[in-house]
């Protein structure tokens, strides 16, 4: 099975629709990498426990990371402790899934138009150099 197909009116080949260019796959993973970043470059401080400190209660607190970009994916539930008869508050994070639906969305937005941009830059130079090949090929035979 060829990835190239005969066009039916020459020699030049012509790509399939999905059929993507490397230089437009490398970029897209760079922009992927750029996207990911956004969405994990935060934290934020959380409650997760106490310690009995000269008989008082002192929270424990620990870097929790942010996800979402440009919407944030976090929940933080506060939920309860009992100990001897005191209730300590206790943050708990967790993910919601409507921001994180519309992250990926987002992130669909800005990778569908590059992809779509980055290989009609490159189909338009490839197919320059062919006709600069064509046309040397054709000086040689003459």
């Amino acid at each position: 099975m060829s990835f190239l197909r005969r066009s039916p009116e020459g020699d030049s080949m012509q790509r399939r629709w999905l059929q993507l260019h490397l230089s437009t796959l490398l970029a897209l993973v760079f922009i992927a990498a750029g996207l990911l970043w956004l969405n994990c470059s935060a934290t934020m401080e959380c409650v997760v426990g106490y310690e009995l400190v000269n008989d008082r209660y002192e929270p424990v607190t620990r870097a929790v990371p942010v996800i979402g970009w440009p919407v944030s994916c976090n929940a933080v539930q506060i939920l309860y402790l009992e100990d001897n008869g005191v209730n300590l508050p206790v943050e708990s994070p967790s993910l919601q899934f409507w921001p994180l639906f519309t992250d990926g969305l987002v992130a669909l937005g800005v990778l569908l138009p590059a992809a779509a941009i980055l290989e009609s830059i490159t189909r338009r130079f490839s197919d320059r150099s062919l006709i600069r090949l064509k046309a040397a090929g054709n000086a040689e035979a003459a």
